[in-house]
């Protein structure tokens, strides 16, 4: 039990001194009905702990000691005190700070020396030595608090956004399933009522009953199957297109990696389809449109000029490894044996080069004859 003081014998102006009275509790409703008391001292004294009417109720105080106390927090409403200006904590048992000191936008003093806080609390208070310190600790810990509540409702957001989009997930799937189960019924009952044979709608006396339902059915079983036909119409479509696709690009590019071969085997046989082709081309585009022969001109020399270079590039590039790999290899090898060695490697390689080059040969030559020269 708290012991009863008379408050006016401790009154002197706007200051209430209960220093040094052994107080275990702190008589706020005694303190609230002199609200012209700014000041208040209660340190010397044997607090514990603060009662969240506390801040709630004294906010004309603009001084606070509680020094020299016992206590090991502070409630979570304490930035209720919006007018405190001097607050003195020196030599409790206080950990950490709450978050409400963000309200505390006119507190200019802070004494928290021999109090066993926080590192991170610790860090921005700081030694409090003196009114210089005091005052920095008091501006530090108001920003920080503040700076954490805004972290603080942030992640309760960020949260409260995670949560409703696995709320909504979740309902779209109920109603998925829900759809699913409909659609299972329904299934299940047309089929039910398909099995049923016309000698026991007789004997059970429910033709009517039938009857009704089957047009429904037989409209069920046409629905599913002219689904299943679109459905496999458009699958073998899609195959046949994608098909054709990848068939008209797997020739491309294999028409003209053979044209790369043939410029390095048979050079003149490769100019002699390039000029059949362009010649072909030409007189395919004089049937067309005249827009369209214009930008199929275009496109056509555009793409032989492009095998052009790359050909011609694709050549003067293995010239020149060939012979870059030559020279490092008689800078870095001097046995004879390793180079006669190498050299019927190459002999063999080229040899077989030349003759897959000779079949491709062979191949357009034969392709060239039998396309007619217009």
């Amino acid at each position: 039990m708290a012991r009863k003081l008379n408050l006016k014998d401790y009154i002197s102006d706007d200051t209430l001194d209960l220093s040094v009275n052994d107080l275990q509790e702190v008589p706020v409703k005694e303190i609230a009905a002199f609200p012209k008391v700014t000041s208040l001292d209660l340190s010397n004294n044997k607090l514990t702990t603060l009662s969240k009417s506390f801040a709630t109720s004294l906010t004309h105080l603009v001084k606070l000691d509680l020094a020299r106390n016992e206590l090991r927090e502070l409630p979570k409403n304490f930035g209720c005190l919006v007018n405190l200006k001097h607050l003195d904590l020196y030599k409790n048992k206080i950990e950490t700070l709450p978050l409400s000191f963000a309200n505390l936008k006119n507190l200019r003093w802070l004494d928290m020396k021999d109090n066993p806080l926080e590192p991170h609390w610790q860090h921005f208070v700081g030694p409090c030595l003196n009114a210089q310190d005091c005052k920095a600790a008091a501006k530090n810990v108001v920003n920080i608090a503040g700076m954490m509540n805004e972290e603080i409702s942030t992640e309760v957001l960020k949260t409260q956004a995670k949560q409703k989009q696995i709320e909504e997930n979740e309902m779209k799937e109920q109603a998925k399933k829900k759809e699913k189960q409909k659609e299972k019924k329904k299934r299940k009952n047309a089929a039910k009522l398909a099995e049923v044979s016309p000698k026991d709608v007789i004997e059970n006396g429910s033709v009517s009953e039938v009857e009704t339902f089957k047009p429904e059915i037989e409209e069920l079983n046409e629905l599913h199957v002219k689904n299943n036909t679109q459905s496999t119409v458009g699958g073998k479509l899609r195959k046949v297109i994608s098909g054709l696709v990848w068939s008209v690009i797997y020739c491309l590019v294999v028409f003209t990696l053979a044209l790369l071969l043939l410029k390095l085997v048979n050079e003149p046989t490769h100019n002699r389809i390039m000029h059949r082709l362009n010649k072909y081309a030409h007189s395919a585009v004089a049937h067309l449109p005249g827009s369209f022969r214009l930008g199929w001109h275009k496109f056509s020399n555009r793409l032989l000029n492009n095998i052009k270079y790359v050909s011609q590039y694709t050549v003067t590039f293995w010239k020149m490894l060939y012979k870059s790999f030559l020279n490092g290899y008689a800078f870095l090898i001097s046995d004879p044996s390793v180079d006669v060695w190498l050299n019927m490697v190459i002999h063999s390689f080229l040899t077989l080069y030349i003759r897959i080059c000779e079949l491709l040969g062979m191949f357009f030559s034969t392709v060239v004859t039998l396309i007619p020269i217009s």
